[in-house]
């Protein structure tokens, strides 16, 4: 197998094409090949090319998923699986966002957990059952989520209630299930929806 061409491609790799394919290499690979114009290689050669070239695509796609948004680790293992990545050059991505503190899971625990109390109202039950979508496990979770005042979520509650029903009458006892049933829906635990209802005034 020939090397036909190198060329430098403006975004820190070079372009390497061998049998009319072409691959994609770091300085580092390059030197480390010591790869030319017109040199002849060999299989063994080849594979360490294809090898570092399915790296780089894959680590390539993985900073673009990575960069308009705040991910766990969890987030970018299931993408990179779904664009059919080898799970050895998963676990080697995932080890170098790490080291470059491109992803934190107890940052992201954190982060999340606030945003959903301070901006969706979520409940615990809410938030725990995404989070496990997400892929983080039940006992993670219920750390973080163990150590949240329980008076926000009440508050988180009895604010989403008043805005869904505007015009509450305490005599009426259909809308007073209404309100249990919608906020039971939403995740919320009996006595959250209890004091809720008490302080409403039913």
């Amino acid at each position: 197998m020939i090397v036909s061409s190198i060329n430098y491609d403006d975004k820190e790799f070079f372009d390497i094409e061998i049998e009319s394919q072409k691959y994609i290499l770091n300085y580092e690979q390059l030197e480390n090949l010591k790869l030319r114009e017109n040199d002849e290689i060999s299989f063994d050669v080849f594979r360490k090319i294809e090898g570092y070239s399915e790296y780089n695509k894959a680590i390539n796609m993985a900073f673009k998923y990575a960069s308009s948004r705040f991910i766990s680790s969890h987030q970018l293992k299931n993408y990179l699986y779904r664009k059919n990545i080898d799970s050895d050059n998963i676990d080697k991505i995932l080890e170098e966002f790490v080291k470059l503190n491109l992803i934190d899971d107890d940052e992201y625990l954190k982060s999340y957990i606030s945003d959903k109390i301070q901006f969706s109202k979520s409940s615990k039950k809410k938030i725990k059952f995404d989070l496990i979508k997400i892929g983080f496990p039940q006992n993670k979770i219920e750390e973080y989520l163990n150590d949240l005042d329980t008076e926000a979520e009440i508050e988180n509650a009895y604010e989403i209630t008043i805005k869904k029903f505007r015009d509450i009458d305490i005599s009426d006892l259909k809308l007073k299930n209404k309100i249990y049933q919608f906020l039971y829906r939403k995740g919320f635990e009996y006595d959250t929806i209890n004091t809720v209802l008490l302080r409403i005034g039913f």
